[in-house]
């Protein structure tokens, strides 16, 4: 009986978690096109002489990998944080449109811009490290939320309460690790296999 109600609770929070992500694309989509004719243009997301450097591989992937692990850690251990305060709640609602909200302008940007061929780059820019990494966000909103729960609201739980605090502490510790490893695969992905997909793909803005 309390796996059913575990499970019900995380559906609700699937769909609660993909709804705000949902309204955040939606309004990123809105804000580029209404800002597209002022200084905030479409082009801006990709200029040519960014792409031009893109289409030649020029990329020194060690630096990009010290630069994308802390781009991708820092806001999820800042959210992490917030979920022990009575702020959790709100700040994993407001990470989720705005993670949402950029990718809405990422998406509608590009399209914008190259039209057709900005869906197709975007397939490209978006593979194959979001197979991992967009996962991750949605479990990383999990956990924050279960650990939100603990301290404010023990009966929203979303996974197993145990009695003892060392038991419990190790039990977040290992899905924490699990994250951590999927993202770190992720990012791995990101910088050192995308780039030679983006390379061949970039030619079709050219």
């Amino acid at each position: 009986m309390r796996e059913r109600m575990e499970y019900i609770k995380r559906r609700r929070l699937y769909r609660s978690c993909l709804l705000y992500f949902l309204t955040g694309i939606l309004a990123g989509v809105l804000f580029m096109y209404f800002a597209r004719h002022s200084a905030i243009s479409a082009e801006a997301f990709f200029k040519k002489s960014v792409l031009l450097e893109m289409s030649y591989g020029k990329l020194d992937k060690g630096q990009f990998l010290k630069y994308e692990l802390p781009r991708r850690l820092r806001p999820a251990a800042c959210l992490l944080l917030l979920s022990t305060t009575c702020l959790g709640f709100l700040a994993i609602r407001f990470y989720t449109v705005m993670k949402g909200f950029l990718a809405g302008l990422l998406f509608s940007g590009t399209v914008l811009a190259y039209g057709g061929r900005g869906v197709l780059f975007l397939i490209v820019l978006l593979f194959p490290h979001q197979l991992l990494l967009l996962p991750a966000f949605f479990l990383m909103l999990c956990f924050c939320y279960q650990v939100s729960c603990i301290s404010r609201a023990p009966e929203g739980c979303i996974w197993p309460i145990y009695t003892g605090r060392k038991k419990q502490l190790i039990s977040l510790l290992l899905i924490l690790l699990w994250i951590l490893f999927i993202t770190v695969m992720g990012c791995l992905l990101e910088c050192y296999v995308n780039p030679l997909l983006v390379a061949d793909a970039v030619r079709l803005l050219l």
